[in-house]
């Protein structure tokens, strides 16, 4: 292991779709220490201390972000490089390697700072966001999307050029298009997330509402994909056998409208198979993941006042075409999954159709919407929560973690904010004490956040995707 405090150095970089520009890099002040071999890209938020929150993206605000989050470039000596400034208004997210580990693929927010924001909108950002790419060495950036606006004109009155339309005879947007959640697939595709669609939430609630969509990795031939998620879809996720994971907002019937499922699809949009079933009151199943076992990693947590922080679950790799398999419809018949209370006790929980072999991957900590729990013999010090996890080398879990109570209630407490760093969980195995996460970055005067391995897909899955046959279209 060697040290993260670095020398500083000069950087040719690119802004994105700016002009490049010089940066000098200093190092982190405070820093842990790195224990892997290959380079990881992920999001610099800035932090202001322990008493002031920070702006988070969750199933519940999906669309806001912190400004000045820039994209980073972090090198196994613990030197690092900005890949792309935002700016003081603008902000990088939802960063994803291409399969063979040459480009970074991101969404960039230009103005989410206060003025750009609109207040009846749920403080959506004016002017949207839109896909890049950056290669890794060459600093080359490509712009994929351009805040097209294509709503569903039976729908409304829509003036097509502009979703900001001040004309009282249209229906206005009232914020920009968002172009979210980039994955790269086999076949020179592109999946991702967009508001261009400008539908509404069925049974109320916030806006906006992501559609899931596959275009060329040019930006050319959008394809709507998953039409049946009217009330939105987020962060598809590549799997081995070539489907694609996503969470889904599930709020019809009789259920609390707050729940996000997560289903696998085909590419073209073919076989649509749920993989862990919206069950559980308010809670949301975020941010999929899988290992190079097949098992796909996921995160639990409590709609919007926890910063998409929670606890992880593991379950065996999806069966291929099949809707299971799936336990009993009567919660008491499910096996328990186990967590730790805000009180730091140890405790179970069941919901129904609980996915065959699903268990709890970090029972050091809970799902719930209160204070991460106590440490025992800690002082009043938290274990924290977790966020955001992604496979990488090894078998191994890059995760975002931060300690302290990671909520935004009084349940006993919210104080200090949210500071999260990069971890890892090791072959992915259960994490008893947060205290078996090994660190990799935490500075506590930023939170760092998405962490993703620059490498080939093939160094953490070990074989290529599996790239599935298009839908046939003879018109």
């Amino acid at each position: 292991m060697t040290s993260l405090h670095a020398a500083g150095r000069i950087r040719a970089l690119a802004r994105a779709g700016a002009a490049i520009l010089l940066t000098l890099i200093t190092p982190d002040l405070l820093a842990g220490t790195t224990a892997v071999d290959y380079d990881i890209v992920y999001v610099r938020q800035p932090r202001y201390g322990d008493d002031i929150d920070t702006v988070w993206p969750d199933v519940g605000q999906p669309g806001r972000m912190e400004p000045g989050a820039d994209l980073m470039l972090l090198h196994p000596d613990g030197s690092q490089e900005i890949l792309v400034d935002a700016g003081p208004d603008g902000a990088v997210t939802d960063p994803a390697v291409s399969l063979d580990g040459q480009w970074v693929y991101y969404s960039f927010f230009p103005d989410v700072s206060p003025a750009g924001l609109n207040p009846d909108r749920n403080f959506l950002s004016y002017a949207g966001s839109d896909l890049f790419r950056i290669n890794v060495n060459t600093r080359e950036v490509n712009q994929l999307t351009f805040g097209e606006f294509t709503p569903a004109t039976a729908s409304g009155n829509w003036d097509t050029t502009n979703p900001l339309t001040t004309d009282p005879a249209k229906n206005s947007l009232g914020y920009g298009v968002m172009n979210t959640g980039p994955c790269p697939l086999p076949g020179g595709r592109i999946a991702f997330t967009s508001t261009r669609l400008a539908l509404e939430l069925p049974r109320g609630g916030r806006y906006p509402v992501f559609q899931l969509y596959v275009m060329d990795e040019d930006g050319s031939n959008v394809t709507p994909v998953a039409p049946m998620t009217l009330s939105g879809a987020l962060h598809p996720c590549l799997m081995r056998d070539g489907r694609i994971l996503f969470s889904s907002h599930e709020s019809q019937g009789s259920r609390d409208r707050r729940q996000w499922a997560i289903f696998a699809i085909y590419p073209d949009g073919r076989h649509w198979t749920p993989v862990v079933s919206a069950f559980r009151r308010a809670q949301a199943f975020h941010f999929p993941t899988q290992l190079p076992d097949g098992d796909v990693v996921f995160v639990d947590y409590y709609n919007f006042n926890n910063k998409g922080f929670g606890a992880l679950r593991r379950l065996p790799e999806p069966s291929f075409n099949t809707m299971g398999p799936f336990r009993s419809a009567l919660k008491e018949d499910n096996p328990n999954l186990a967590f730790t209370d805000s009180d730091g006790n140890a405790f179970n929980f069941q919901m129904p159709f609980t996915p065959v072999n699903m268990f709890s991957l970090t029972p050091f900590t809970h799902a719930k919407d209160n204070a991460a729990p106590l440490i025992p013999g800690g002082g009043g010090e938290r274990a924290g929560k977790v966020t955001q996890p992604t496979a990488a080398p090894n078998g191994d879990l890059l995760v975002t973690w931060s300690g302290g109570p990671v909520n935004a209630n009084m349940r006993p407490t919210n104080r200090p904010t949210v500071d999260s760093g990069i971890y890892i969980i090791p072959g992915g195995a259960t994490m008893t004490s947060h205290e078996d996460l090994v660190l990799i970055r935490n500075n506590p005067n930023f939170n760092e956040a998405w962490p993703r391995p620059v490498v080939p897909w093939t160094d953490i899955q070990g074989a290529p995707p599996v790239e599935l046959p298009w839908l046939p279209n003879d018109g």
